[in-house]
């Protein structure tokens, strides 16, 4: 009995190596014929970084690198090491590079989300790695309430606890007649606060989310007048953004 036990355990666990061998390999074939898409889409945010502000020939966010990872994906479209530990230098990641998978997702966590959004959403977070100080100012408190660096609380959390205590909620919510409505006046109160719902995870993912929204929409900001959580923060990244511009010279 347990020698058939492991012999079944032992042939999943070989069709599972097998299996995962090949996603790794097909990723290493297929990058040639998407590394154009890479290539358009990095040069594509560089280029609205330049024309906000925060990039310029040898200057600033000019200085972040993107390379394509070894591995393919394991859940992540995009990240960055703001720290590595000896196994991820061991592997070559460095500190402060964007990453793409190996297999290059299509998507992003927003829908319709593209490869420039997880670029445009990777920068962010390269930006607090280059320069964490400025994400030290009030206005990322004001705007995003929990540290960018805070694990142990998630924007949702907060976010919760906020909706449960406005009168104005409590009375839409008890207008409900049905779980069913309940639980659509939870998703458009998240909607209106929040850019996706990976944004509501973490503080840092609330503002990259945003971040990548905003160089997006950077010309057409006022439409999201009618989600008030998100045009807050929207308007105080575009904010910040001129403070930093305008501190490094490039407005």
């Amino acid at each position: 009995m347990i020698e058939s036990i492991l012999s079944t355990l032992g042939k999943q666990a070989l069709q599972l190596a097998t299996k995962e061998a090949w996603r790794i390999a097909s990723a290493h074939w297929s990058l040639d014929s998407r590394m154009g898409d890479v290539n358009r889409a990095y040069n594509k945010v560089r280029g609205e970084l330049a024309e906000v502000g925060l990039l310029a020939d040898g200057v600033y966010l000019d200085d972040i690198e993107l390379e394509v990872a070894f591995l393919p994906s394991y859940g992540e479209a995009g990240f960055v090491y703001e720290q590595t530990g000896w196994l991820s230098r061991l592997v070559g990641y460095r500190e402060g590079v964007i990453y793409l998978p190996r297999d290059l997702p299509a998507t992003a966590f927003v829908p319709g989300g593209t490869l420039t959004d997880t670029i445009r959403h990777e920068y962010a977070h390269a930006w607090h790695w280059l320069e964490p100080d400025f994400f030290e100012r009030p206005w990322y408190s004001k705007a995003f309430v929990i540290p960018y660096n805070e694990v142990s609380a998630s924007p949702a959390e907060e976010w919760h606890w906020r909706v449960e205590r406005s009168r104005k909620f409590q009375s839409s919510l008890n207008s409900c007649r049905n779980d069913r409505e309940r639980m659509a006046l939870y998703r458009k109160t998240l909607r209106d606060d929040f850019v996706s719902e990976y944004a509501a995870t973490l503080s840092c993912e609330d503002f990259a989310e945003t971040f990548m929204y905003y160089l997006r929409y950077r010309n057409s900001i006022d439409r999201f007048s009618s989600r008030p959580g998100v045009y807050k923060k929207l308007l105080a990244v575009q904010k910040a953004v001129t403070t930093a511009s305008r501190e490094l010279g490039l407005q």
